[in-house]
């Protein structure tokens, strides 16, 4: 019976494509820039970078979830190409197999593109404040974003921006949240222990400004 061959062939091919795919990532990580001399961070450079990673896992999941979705339609064509007569029972078993890749690929893609799009508005945000920032340095400060902390080993955590004056060192943490389209303006109201939005109450930013602060 050929269709256990089939079969086979279609994993065996599937296999060499995600081969491929990580052939094609593991050589761009080998790649070297050719310069040497550390150079200052641009605004938003981590989430920056974030997002390029987020980028690299779309385009596998893209391709997991093409194939998930296809793979019942090449079987079907491998099968009637070698007129090979398949049971109703292996149809449903491999179809079953089939939805149940592509239901985990297409809701592994969700997640990454709304993970994609939080970065996305953090690295508009962070891009935005460093702007207005940079301004200061007219004034005669100086003005450091993306600073990177290693305080602790295996963990390295950034601060978004940092103005040094004469009238002190600044540590600035950026939080961007979306404005509601049915709210009149997007006033902020900053308590002791919270920040308070028009739709609801945030007490992370403030501790992460503390923490970076100290």
């Amino acid at each position: 019976m050929l269709f256990w061959p089939i079969l086979l062939g279609t994993a065996l091919l599937a296999g060499v494509l995600f081969g491929a795919l990580g052939l094609i990532h593991w050589k761009d990580r080998k790649k070297r820039l050719p310069f040497t001399q550390k150079i200052l961070r641009p605004a938003g450079e981590s989430l920056r970078l974030r997002i390029a990673e987020l980028d690299e896992k779309l385009n596998d999941r893209l391709v997991q979830l093409m194939l998930s979705a296809y793979s019942p339609l090449l079987m079907a064509g491998l099968v009637a190409l070698q007129r090979v007569r398949v049971s109703g029972g292996m149809w449903i078993i491999f179809s079953s197999i089939a939805v149940i890749a592509s239901a985990w690929s297409g809701y592994s893609l969700w997640k990454l593109l709304g993970l994609r799009r939080r970065c996305r508005l953090g690295y508009e945000g962070e891009r935005h404040v460093g702007e207005a920032l940079n301004q200061l340095m007219l004034a005669g400060y100086r003005v450091f974003h993306d600073f990177l902390i290693t305080d602790k080993p295996g963990a390295t955590r950034n601060i978004d921006h940092i103005v040094i004056g004469r009238n002190g060192v600044f540590a600035i943490e950026t939080k961007t949240r979306r404005k509601l389209k049915s709210l009149d303006g997007a006033k902020v109201i900053v308590g002791n222990d919270h920040l308070q939005y028009p739709w609801g109450t945030d007490r992370c930013g403030l501790d992460q400004a503390r923490d970076n602060a100290a």
